[in-house]
């Protein structure tokens, strides 16, 4: 898949995404950067799509794991702010 193909493919696939992960991460502000991120990923992995899916539900798929990924290390920088305060007190 060259450059023009995956652009085209994207343009067809972005509101579908950002919506997917508002909805998913609840921070606005930070949809950008996950949509950024999975498309990164998308590009990067582009070879691994075998068309067995959609385009979209492939991206999509990269999208919320990305999602996950993010909410993971918020949860664990929480984690350790909380802990580093406990131990403080």
């Amino acid at each position: 898949m060259d450059v023009r193909e995956f652009n085209e493919r994207v343009e067809d696939c972005l509101p579908k995404l950002r919506n997917l992960v508002r909805k998913q991460i609840g921070h606005p502000e930070q949809t950008d950067d996950i949509v950024q991120e999975a498309l990164t990923k998308g590009w990067q992995n582009r070879d691994s799509f075998k068309g067995e899916s959609a385009f979209c539900t492939w991206l999509c798929s990269i999208a919320v794991r990305a999602a996950i990924d993010m909410l993971r290390e918020q949860q664990q920088w929480r984690d350790y702010i909380c802990f580093s305060l406990y131990e403080h007190a």
